[in-house]
């Protein structure tokens, strides 16, 4: 019987990194080795000292959400809006242009309420109250949340695009469809943004989950509660929200000239030497 000990698993991280592999992938190969090494020690192939396996750990490293530029969004969103800004009323353009309007409803739905692309593209029916003007999503681990459209021009997008929904006859449940009226499927929408992207002459596309980092962004920036952003977006942990305030800091900023401590300070303190006399 061989005896593999700690160095050998070691040796084994090692190797993974002088290759360059990204620590998420070495955590993965670890845990599954880690298995192996269970497996082979239960077999009697090897003996393996299964307390001192347990004890190692891989770093985890914090990664920063890729975020789309201002800009490139300004750009797209101008794009997809100039399909239903044309003549005659806004439900007359979304029934000329359903799949355009398909795409514009969800990136409008991603950057204002910051859903996942599954979120998004699984929302139902009747789960929008238009006169709340709210949405009730569901996301990771079945936790229901709701989410709203404060944004007048968005509502009535929705509205015209629910009135083409009646128009057409669609009757699943699910909000969005595609070019068939089926359900929207998220890689469908993930092709239509790509080709979308590189319509409106963006150098790279813009992906969902970057809608997604967009809305969180703003929200911090324009010094909504790190709180109430977390349970719009659907983190279970704050510790995943907290990521948004390394992106930016653009809120910090703000909030540190709002404060003026040396101003305030010395407000209080000639005060307080006045208030001697």
């Amino acid at each position: 019987m061989r005896e593999l000990g700690i160095e050998d698993l070691l040796a084994f991280v090692h190797s993974q990194r002088a290759r360059g592999l990204a620590e998420r992938t070495i955590i993965r190969r670890l845990a599954a080795l880690r298995g192996f090494c269970v497996w082979l020690s239960a077999a009697g192939i090897a003996h393996i000292d299964l307390q001192e396996l347990r004890t190692l750990r891989a770093r985890r490293q914090r990664t920063l959400p890729r975020v789309a530029a201002t800009e490139d969004l300004r750009r797209l969103y101008g794009y997809l809006q100039s399909f239903v800004q044309g003549e005659g009323s806004l439900r007359s353009a979304v029934r000329s242009r359903p799949r355009e309007a398909s795409v514009l409803l969800a990136v409008s739905l991603m950057l204002v309420t910051g859903a996942r692309v599954s979120e998004t593209t699984g929302i139902e029916c009747s789960n929008i109250d238009l006169q709340g003007a709210s949405i009730r999503v569901l996301g990771k681990g079945c936790r229901d949340r709701t989410v709203y459209i404060a944004d007048v021009w968005l509502q009535r997008l929705l509205i015209a695009y629910l009135e083409l929904r009646s128009d057409l006859g669609i009757a699943h449940r699910f909000l969005l469809f595609g070019r068939d009226g089926s359900p929207l499927k998220p890689e469908t929408f993930r092709q239509w943004l790509k080709r979308a992207s590189h319509a409106a002459g963006l150098d790279r596309h813009v992906s969902p989950h970057m809608l997604r980092h967009a809305a969180a962004t703003q929200l911090l920036e324009a010094g909504v509660d790190i709180r109430f952003v977390q349970r719009l977006l659907g983190h279970a942990s704050i510790t995943t929200t907290e990521i948004y305030t390394h992106v930016s800091d653009v809120a910090p900023r703000r909030a540190v000239s709002a404060a003026d401590v040396l101003q305030r300070g010395s407000s209080l303190i000639i005060l307080s030497y006045l208030a001697r006399f």
